[in-house]
């Protein structure tokens, strides 16, 4: 079967039919396609109304949420741990709503003055 036979948004992945549309949320498929079952799959999934449709997970929140559920997070010392999280949270009340992928290099470089030990006001 080939893209052209498969219906709009549907995409086959080495492991079965997948829903991809941008700002919506991927969905694979649980019915063969070209069933009667598929067709009431796929109308489902594009007459959805009470989800959101818009994937919120791009800011640096999820970006926290997902390091602090990481194996080389996890496995870090207790102290090491708790040093870690004082830094994340107080980066997260800055930043954390903001989308990494706007971020310019003017936004990452800060005059920062060695002789003072601090930033200017």
């Amino acid at each position: 079967m080939t893209k052209r036979e498969l219906p709009k948004h549907v995409y086959r992945q080495r492991n079965g039919l997948y829903f991809q549309r941008r700002g919506w949320p991927s969905q694979k498929f649980e019915n063969e396609f070209g069933t009667p079952e598929f067709w009431r799959e796929y109308a489902g999934i594009l007459a959805q109304k009470d989800r959101p449709r818009r994937v919120i997970a791009r800011n640096f929140g999820a970006l926290i949420d997902s390091y602090r559920k990481s194996p080389r997070y996890r496995n870090r010392k207790p102290r090491t741990g708790l040093d870690y999280d004082k830094h994340l949270d107080f980066f997260r009340e800055i930043m954390g709503e903001a989308n990494p992928a706007k971020m310019q290099r003017k936004d990452v470089i800060l005059s920062y003055s060695p002789m003072f030990g601090q930033f200017p006001a």
